[in-house]
């Protein structure tokens, strides 16, 4: 009986104390005025979007421990997730941890496990962010290289920004950075679409036909955004767009004449062989 007051109360006395840690030096006299200054309509996008943005990493978490064989409930995610947000508060970074532990003891998923798909999350999100940090610098190249170039004159940093900007090689340069990008994103949109569908349709063709047409779509639209759009070549700044639907169209229709029907015949062979090891 003691064990379990101590378990309330603990938590309980640590976070008062937290709270009074936090607003010990403010004056509420100031703080209550706040309250009636503020715009409640772009508090309650951010509250709304905020709460999106847990939800869908609560979604995708419950997608990487799938494939585990477990099942994770979608409620206790959703609320491991924000009781991880809310414990960032006290102790950085600890809410990653503490979401393992609470999701490993309420759904009886081994702790390392949780830890494991935490870890590729994270790997997820750098990868995503780099990509993110790359296309903006690709697209927006002149402006931050004249801004830097501003901030450092007379230095090798502002020869070497005035060269890439004024030389033809950052033509290149920026296709082939674009074609990395385009490449990483088509991957992770096209396996984790392949998954998605595949877990809701029976058909054996719906996954990779629907896949193909997702992925192709968002690859070659990246490709060609960040390779071209504003881009020293004119005709293709002004043509990408048109160019790339048409690239798009023949890269699904090159997909379903050859790879799909080459899928089948793979799928239903590797499914032969299973089906006969086990009769053995």
């Amino acid at each position: 009986m003691i064990k379990n007051y101590f378990k309330i109360l603990l938590p309980i006395s640590v976070g008062v104390f937290c709270i009074y840690f936090s607003f010990r030096n403010i004056n509420f006299s100031d703080f209550t005025q706040y309250f009636f200054e503020i715009n409640y309509t772009w508090v309650s996008i951010g509250i709304v979007l905020g709460a999106l943005s847990h939800i869908s990493r609560s979604y995708r978490w419950k997608y990487l421990i799938n494939p585990l064989g477990y099942k994770l409930g979608f409620i206790n995610s959703v609320l491991a997730v924000f009781s991880a947000y809310l414990i960032n508060y006290t102790i950085p970074r600890a809410g990653d941890l503490a979401r393992a532990t609470m999701i490993s003891k309420y759904e009886k998923i081994p702790l390392e496990k949780t830890l494991g798909t935490i870890v590729a999350e994270r790997a997820v999100d750098v990868i995503c962010i780099i990509i993110i940090i790359s296309i903006g610098l690709i697209i927006e190249f002149q402006r931050i290289s004249e801004k830097l170039i501003s901030l450092t004159q007379d230095t090798e940093i502002s020869v070497i920004l005035i060269y890439l900007n004024d030389n033809p090689f950052s033509v290149a340069l920026r296709i082939g950075i674009a074609s990395g990008i385009a490449y990483a994103i088509g991957v992770l949109i096209d396996i984790n679409a392949f998954q998605f569908i595949r877990e809701k349709f029976s058909s054996w063709w719906i996954a990779p036909a629907l896949s193909t047409i997702v992925s192709n779509i968002i690859d070659s639209y990246s490709f060609f955004f960040t390779a071209f759009y504003n881009s020293e070549d004119a005709y293709m700044a002004e043509n990408w767009f048109e160019i790339c639907g048409t690239q798009t169209v023949i890269k699904i229709l090159i997909g379903f004449v050859f790879f799909l029907p080459i899928y089948g015949i793979l799928l239903n062979f590797f499914l032969v062989k299973i089906k006969s090891k086990k009769n053995n």
